[in-house]
């Protein structure tokens, strides 16, 4: 199997384990399996089992100069840009220039603030079922309440099909809506920061992904490697998954799916992503979300209100026992926060654009903060001037009030490349979850896990574009099936004696039926078409009957044995 992982970083508390590729170390640190230098030539490569994944291996890899400096100029150049953007959002903040405003001088006909229902309440959410009522499942996939494990891996299963479209509008609606229903339930009981059960268990794991920006191919690696979410091993994604990349309406509803089977294995932090004013930009200023959603969706302004009702429920911390606080952003200007100060944020609307109460600092600060290596609190000027900047001695005073070892965030791509960033004397991580940032960027992606004794390690992965990984799953389904297929090409040959061994070699239990569907077209391991003889259709599960072609029955040689590629 291939897999586009290069070691691990070991971040953590815990008694030293005695061994010679990586320990854990006593008191909060860290140490690297595998070094990161900061030469580029000497960092490490991703291992790979597999020569198909060579084209997608880590672009640090090369150890041409021209190249290595090419690659950190677009580096910068798109750290450059992402900055700028967020510099023109929090600007456009300052000057009052909100969304409606925007609205208005796009559309003066609809005068001013939308039209359909915004904020949620029982209005909103009874016209949001009286349109999920009216509509009908469409398109080559569906999936209905109620949902269940088997449903969701399903649905995985799917998006990791090159022939995935779109999902139904009639199945985005349902689960949205029952979403919505479960994080407004979790907010009224919880508040803004919600209690993430560390693993108790030898073997059961918790699994932090950062920022995934609409890179679908992240979400679905991360799913391969680590597993799918499952009783034992819980996934906490740390906000920012809308934007930039146009497939975030796919990753919200893979996770919402995980999350309404099984409530205790997927958790899902709000990022400054997850807002109304920045969806509304368009992907080349670093937005793109609600453009996303009308391009598969076409006129249905209600469905961005629904997603921006479930965004606004989102909660804005998860607390992970005594082990970590997982945030967006970062840590407050404000003084002395406590535990319960950011439970009772109330987040249930859109980030504020002028700071008036202590509460809207709260809230912009969870979202919008970056660390520093220095001490105390400095102006953020690569993002207007308005957001913060705080040093070590911040989040080691936090830590030490609040009772916990370390603070998680996310919303920074770290340097060098990296998936993970370690500052303020190993009490800080960042984790970052969008390998190969924006397309251009070479960088890797991170995910943190956890085991039964805390934050173990950082494993990290580089993606391959979404229409490629999708090819690479095609090709290892059909080297899977390809063989059985040449089998019952021997066995056809031996006429109606074999008719047993055929139906036995046709796997139906082993290969799925969209499997056999697919290749019912396609050639044999021989080279030889395939033809369909006839369908038997029994209820829901229906099977092919295949027979050869009648070039191959008019062939004498015997199949080859090796599968097509």
């Amino acid at each position: 199997r291939e897999r586009p992982y290069a070691g691990a970083l070991v971040w953590g508390l815990g008694a030293p384990l005695r061994s010679s590729r990586c320990c854990r170390l006593a008191g909060m640190g860290c140490v690297e399996s595998v070094p990161a230098r900061t030469s580029r030539s000497s960092r490490p490569r991703l291992s790979s089992n597999h020569e198909r994944m060579a084209p997608y291996k880590d672009e640090a890899d090369d150890t041409s100069s021209e190249a290595s400096d090419a690659e950190d100029a677009a580096f910068d150049a798109w750290d450059a840009m992402e900055q700028a953007e967020e510099l023109s959002y929090l600007e456009q903040q300052l000057k009052g220039c909100s969304v409606d405003e925007l609205m208005t001088k796009r559309f003066p006909t609809r005068g001013g603030a939308l039209a359909s229902p915004r904020g949620g309440g029982a209005a909103a959410h009874s016209q949001w079922s009286s349109v999920a009522a009216a509509l009908t499942y469409d398109g080559d996939f569906a999936l209905s309440p109620p949902y269940t494990l088997k449903k969701a891996g399903e649905l995985y299963s799917y998006l990791r099909s090159p022939n995935a479209k779109p999902l139904p509008r009639k199945m985005v609606y349902e689960m949205l809506i029952a979403a919505s229903h479960a994080f407004e339930a979790q907010a009224a009981a919880c508040g803004s920061l919600i209690h993430v059960p560390p693993p108790a268990k030898p073997g059961e794991r918790l699994l932090v992904c950062g920022d995934t920006h609409g890179q679908l191919q992240d979400v679905l690696v991360i799913f391969e490697e680590h597993g799918l979410p499952a009783p034992g091993n819980a996934y906490l994604f740390n906000g920012d998954i809308a934007d930039r990349g146009r497939n975030a309406t796919e990753i919200f509803v893979l996770l919402l799916a995980f999350k309404l089977a099984c409530p205790d294995i997927m958790h899902i932090n709000r990022g400054n992503h997850e807002q109304r004013d920045l969806n509304e930009r368009p992907f080349a200023n670093g937005g793109g979300f609600a453009w996303e959603v009308r391009a598969k969706y076409p006129h249905d302004e209600l469905l961005i209100d629904l997603f921006q009702n479930l965004f606004t429920n989102l909660p804005i911390a998860s607390l992970v026992g005594e082990w970590a606080l997982v945030i967006h952003g970062g840590l407050f200007r404000e003084e002395d926060v406590t535990l319960d100060d950011i439970r009772a944020i109330d987040a249930c609307r859109q980030p504020p654009s002028v700071l008036q109460t202590r509460d809207d600092t709260l809230l912009f600060d969870a979202l919008w903060a970056d660390p520093h290596d220095g001490d105390g609190i400095v102006a953020s000027d690569n993002r207007g001037g308005v957001s913060i900047q705080f040093g070590r001695d911040l989040t080691k005073a936090f830590c030490a009030r609040n009772g916990v070892q370390s603070i998680i965030r996310s919303h920074q791509l770290p340097k060098r490349k990296r998936g993970y960033e370690i500052q303020h004397d190993a009490m800080l991580l960042t984790i970052f979850s969008a390998s190969n940032y924006g397309g251009v960027c070479g960088n890797r992606g991170g995910v943190l896990v956890f085991d039964d004794r805390g934050p173990a390690e950082v494993k990290e992965f580089y993606a391959p574009p979404l229409d490629e990984y999708r090819a690479l799953c095609e090709e290892r389904a059909l080297l899977v099936v390809m063989p059985r297929i040449a089998h019952w090409l021997a066995c056809a040959r031996l006429g109606p004696a074999r008719r047993p061994q055929r139906q036995q070699s046709r796997g139906r239990r082993a290969a799925a039926l969209a499997s056999w569907r697919q290749l019912l077209y396609r050639v044999s391991a021989s080279g030889v078409p395939l033809s369909p003889r006839r369908r038997r259709s029994d209820g829901p599960h229906s099977s092919w009957d295949l027979s050869p072609s009648r070039a191959a029955l008019r062939a004498d040689a015997a199949p080859a044995a090796e599968p097509i590629s």
